[in-house]
């Protein structure tokens, strides 16, 4: 089983630079305002590699974005966001495989340019957890060439996708999920909305996508036939072997008898 035991947070919204540990089950609670979807948010994104829509967790028709988080978007008067110059931000989940007893990381650098411009680039990186020295260097957060470079400079194995789909197709095979729906379904999840179609739903994201094939049904129902002729056939050896086994207990009664007679 790959567990998630770890998150880091550097430059999302109101989180400069958080590890949330995740030890089993974890249930996030709070006041209003305090973070709990922007934290989710952060999961969804990396997950479903970036194909996401924000803060459904706390309001359906919420408006947030990603440059709202990362910059820090504030609404006040005067000062829209935190961060108004170049940004760099980090997400990063660990999990650890229990089967080869080792973890990994799976994540997003996301860095915004002066002209507002945003460049997302999700990345997987082995036989490693989370450390604040993967991400910052002498209290400065490495910027995507920087942190790649650290990144090798250490000895590990990193591997940048070139687009999104890439990304959530290897984050998928990472994970050991054989449905490329599930992902989809953190968002549905995130929302609370009840579910109102349950069979569609199941048919959709639960059930594996099958085609029905005439010629392998045909065989099915052949093999099927033969099968029942061979329990037939079984069944009547069966009976066949039962009267001989009748036939020999009586046998063997009348002889044990003759011998008792002659003694």
């Amino acid at each position: 089983m790959k567990k998630l035991v770890k998150v880091k947070l550097i430059n999302w919204h109101l989180f400069l630079n958080e590890t949330v540990e995740i030890l089993g089950n974890c249930l996030v609670s709070g006041e209003n305002g305090v973070g709990k979807s922007t934290f989710l948010d952060a999961l969804q994104y990396v997950l479903t590699g970036g194909k996401t829509k924000f803060n459904v967790a706390a309001n359906s028709r919420g408006k947030r974005d990603l440059e709202g988080y990362v910059r820090g978007k504030l609404g006040m008067e005067n000062k829209a966001f935190i961060r108004n110059k170049e940004v760099t931000t980090h997400i990063a989940l660990e999990f650890f495989d229990d089967s080869a007893a080792c973890s990994f990381i799976i994540g997003a650098v996301i860095e915004i340019s002066q002209n507002r411009y945003i460049y997302e680039r999700f990345y997987f990186i082995e036989n490693t957890g989370i450390v604040d020295e993967l991400f910052i260097n002498a209290d400065c957060i490495l910027s995507y060439r920087a942190f790649k470079y650290n990144i090798k400079e250490k000895g590990l194995e990193i591997a940048f996708f070139e687009t999104k789909e890439q990304a959530k197709r290897a984050f998928l095979k990472e994970l050991s999920i054989d449905n490329d729906k599930y992902l989809d379904l953190i968002p549905k999840a995130l929302a609370f909305k009840p579910i109102n179609e349950l069979n569609k739903f199941v048919y959709d994201f639960l059930l594996k996508e099958k085609c029905l094939s005439l010629d392998e049904l045909k065989e099915n129902v052949t093999n099927y036939e033969k099968i029942i002729g061979v329990i037939s056939l079984l069944t009547e050896k069966e009976s066949y072997l039962k009267e001989i086994s009748a036939i020999h207990k009586k046998y063997e009664d009348i002889k044990n008898k003759d011998r008792f007679l002659k003694a």
